[in-house]
């Protein structure tokens, strides 16, 4: 995550000398600035913890789809990277910076608060309402603060004097802006994951405490107050250059008409500003030519913040389908965003001192448009990573039923090898063996895509492993070719319900003596759980089997799950009337299954010889406790895995997220570099602006293409964005090849334009132009 912060005009471009440094040391350095930079760090911690966690919130709390989590989550960020030119306006043509940054800070603290309280089970408000609603509050707040605070804090300084002072404030502003993105990440994931909070991950915390330290950045920002050098609002540039712009397209449109068989004698569409001799003087067209100029090579830009931004939001849902343990400590799926921000440190001094030298001594991408042609190619190269790495997560989905089909998971509770025979009915994804499926001892198989409404069915032992399950059966018995036997298959005509997955447990009923089978009345779930965590169900395949001898009872048979490490435990109750529990949700690890007290006082045949039970939760995975009999007619449970738990580790990320870390230093700091090189230097303001609508207009490509998914799959979908950057990046390479730098007409004047701004928009080292005039000339800008 980069942290641009950016300056306007001072003295020194318009020709003035900086006093000595003498003249630094007389004045203090101002107390005020500090208060600021707090006020943003705790506001930064607030924004990116809230993000980190929200893709996932929406998800699994909200129940919203992965297409619908990922609009709302776009829509987000559209607001916040579509408001800041309304905050600048507000603040410098009405209210002033002071009264802007408080008021919206308020704004995003309230925000904050709301959505504190929608995640809080026992308060019972409408949580969907009330999280959208405290979204859209912080969205307006951390949208009008944006250009307004490192502005403020640029106003305390006395220039030229402290100009050194000020190159400090802007790098102390960075760092506590980067610092409080990185820390966020980090900790709240852990705050949501490893905390419980009324049985569920702890989002109440989680968001929490950001919304305390809002309140208390206020408090400190308010603090500040009388110290604070408050300058009166003024006009801004943004309303200037658009009047400017409106009135030119007014009076070209009457002046065609007026003349419309005269040849125009204007060299340019905005020299029509100054037909009337307006208010617009000749420099501020003059500037707002050149800057239209820049502003045509911003069109492809949107798709790259398209891809880049999606990292919080369909890279995080990638995550939550990956394995994330390393060793003893485990990934949360949120925490790897802090991955980007983390290799851009590393690898910004490394293009710096490194690759960008070798890149001048080769003569290759030495101009901006061009390190950024590289960064769009390598932005398209992360998703087809991603897109790769998608497929093969894939794998371990079990595809869900389409409304005409029907789903049968076949579950073995015997000691012996099962066979089934499926009649007339079409299964892909499962081999055949002579028309005959084997299922192991204590597993499951799935048959997929059946369409027929009526399927046969037929189950007996393996031959040559009757015995296992029939101690005392004929041991020549063979189901293939002799009569099955009564006791030892069962047969029969099966109803299908489409669009769902139906389980059929196929055991030995100790009543009867006799093979039999359940169909569970609930259908199967075979999703995989959205947080990341390992689902489980319990079958009591005990009380479904006592159901019309008249020993049922009307009790319930719970469980108790319990890791022993954490100290944590859960319960699951299975009706003895309907047979089984509801999915629990729990985060994967090593766990003891024990009956509840009192649980099983109406079965004569329980004893604890098979109890605890130890159960190994993977991430991802579905499981199946089933309560049943072993050979001797004793309560037992089995442990069946229904889906298998995610497969690919979420370190394979790690090479999407180094390229993108790459493709952001090409492609952003490039394109910023570009617009302070090639634009006049009264528009910087203007062009930061227009920076912030091409992110909200990318998040908004993000919007359309999530509404629009269709039946396509997420590793489709990366190949899609891929494929369209691709093509973006490739006009953008042929438009810049066109290009003609304004800083090429004087070589040393251009190269020593190009490092001053490089500097500048890296962040990295003091800026060289730093009087902020207005809220836009001086802000911070997350890319």
């Amino acid at each position: 995550m980069v942290v641009l912060a950016k300056a306007g005009n001072n003295d020194s471009e318009n020709g003035n000398i900086s006093s000595p440094p003498e003249q630094n040391k007389k004045l203090r350095y101002p107390v005020p600035v500090f208060f600021i930079v707090v006020t943003e760090f705790c506001e930064r911690f607030a924004y990116y913890g809230m993000r980190a966690v929200l893709t996932i919130y929406m998800r699994s709390i909200l129940n919203f789809s992965d297409d619908l989590a990922t609009t709302i989550y776009h829509v987000f960020l559209f607001l916040c990277y579509g408001l800041p030119i309304f905050g600048a306006i507000l603040a410098d043509s009405f209210v002033g910076k002071y009264t802007t940054v408080f008021a919206l800070s308020t704004i995003f603290a309230a925000g904050n608060i709301l959505l504190t309280a929608a995640s809080t089970p026992p308060l019972h408000l409408p949580t969907v309402a009330f999280s959208l609603t405290g979204l859209a509050l912080m969205a307006i707040g951390t949208g009008g603060i944006k250009p307004c605070v490192v502005a403020l804090g640029g106003d305390q300084f006395i220039l030229p004097h402290q100009e050194r002072q000020l190159k400090q404030f802007f790098s102390i502003f960075v760092f506590a802006v980067s610092v409080g993105n990185m820390l966020s990440t980090v900790i709240t994931p852990v705050l949501r994951s490893d905390v419980q909070c009324f049985n569920q991950d702890c989002y109440p915390l989680a968001f929490g405490i950001p919304a305390v330290l809002m309140v208390v950045a206020i408090g400190i920002f308010m603090a500040g107050k009388p110290m604070y050098k408050i300058n009166q609002p003024k006009d801004n540039i943004i309303l200037r250059v658009s009047q400017c712009i409106i009135h030119a397209l007014s009076q070209r449109r009457i002046q065609k008409t007026k003349h419309s068989l005269e040849p125009s004698n204007k060299e340019h569409w905005v020299d029509y500003a100054h037909y009337d001799g307006s208010k617009f003087d000749k420099q501020l067209i003059q500037d707002t030519k050149g800057l239209l100029r820049v502003l045509v090579y911003y069109l492809p830009v949107p798709m790259f913040w398209a891809l880049y931004e999606q990292l919080g939001s369909r890279w995080t849902l990638q995550a939550t389908r990956m394995d994330g343990r390393m060793g003893k400590y485990t990934i949360k799926p949120d925490q790897m965003q802090v991955a980007n921000a983390i290799l851009m440190f590393m690898f910004i001094p490394i293009f710096e001192t490194v690759v960008y030298p070798l890149l001048r001594k080769c003569n290759i991408f030495k101009r901006p448009l061009q390190r950024m042609s590289v960064g769009g190619l390598l932005a398209a190269l992360s998703f087809l990573i991603a897109g790769v790495v998608e497929l093969r997560i894939e794998r371990s989905f079990l595809p869900q039923p389409t409304l005409a089909e029907t789903h049968l998971n076949i579950i073995n509770t015997l000691p012996c090898h099962l066979t089934v025979l499926a009649e007339q009915q079409h299964s892909t994804g499962v081999e055949f063996n002579g028309g005959l499926l084997t299922v192991e001892p204590g597993s499951n198989i799935i048959l997929h895509s059946i369409t027929e409404r009526n399927v046969t069915l037929s189950f007996a032992p393996v031959f040559n492993d009757t015995l296992n399950c029939f101690p005392n059966s004929p041991s020549t018995l063979d189901p293939l070719n002799a009569p099955l036997n009564m006791n030892l298959s069962w047969s029969g005509t099966f109803a299908t319900i489409p669009g769902v997955v139906q389980s059929i447990i196929v055991t030995i009923n100790p009543s009867t003596g006799r093979l039999d089978h359940y169909t569970l009345t609930k259908p199967e779930d075979i999703g995989k759980s959205r947080q990341g965590f390992s689902k489980l169900r319990v079958v009591n395949l005990d009380g479904l089997l006592r159901k019309g001898t008249g020993n049922q009872t009307q009790s319930q048979d719970g469980f108790r799950i319990l890791n022993q490490s954490k100290d944590r435990s859960y319960t699951l109750m299975a009706d003895s009337n309907h047979g089984f529990s509801s999915s629990l949700e729990i985060p994967p690890d090593m766990y003891v299954i024990i009956p509840l007290e009192d649980s099983f006082r109406h079965s004569d045949q329980f004893n604890g010889s098979h109890f605890p039970q130890y159960l190994n939760l993977e991430v991802g995975g579905n499981y199946m406790v089933v309560l049943t009999h072993d050979r001797e007619g004793q309560l037992m449970e089995q442990i069946m895995t229904v889906v298998p738990p995610n497969e690919v580790n979420m370190l394979w990320l790690l090479p999407q997220y180094l390229v993108m870390a790459w493709a952001e230093i090409l492609f952003i700091i490039s394109g910023m570099e570009f617009s302070f090189t090639e634009a006049p230097t009264s528009m910087k303001s203007v062009l930061q602006s227009c920076w912030h609508l091409t992110n909200a207009m990318g998040n908004l490509l993000v919007i359309i293409a999530a509404q629009n998914k269709g039946q396509k799959t997420q590793a489709t979908e990366f190949l899609i964005f891929a494929s369209l950057m691709l093509i973006n990046t490739v006009i953008f390479a042929v438009m810049a090849s066109r290009y003609k730098y304004v800083s090429a007409r004087d070589d040393d004047v251009g190269k020593e334009s190009t490092h001053n701004s490089t500097l500048e928009a890296k962040g990295s080292k003091a800026h060289n132009s730093i009087t902020p005039t207005n809220s836009n000339d001086a802000q911070d800008t997350r890319l």
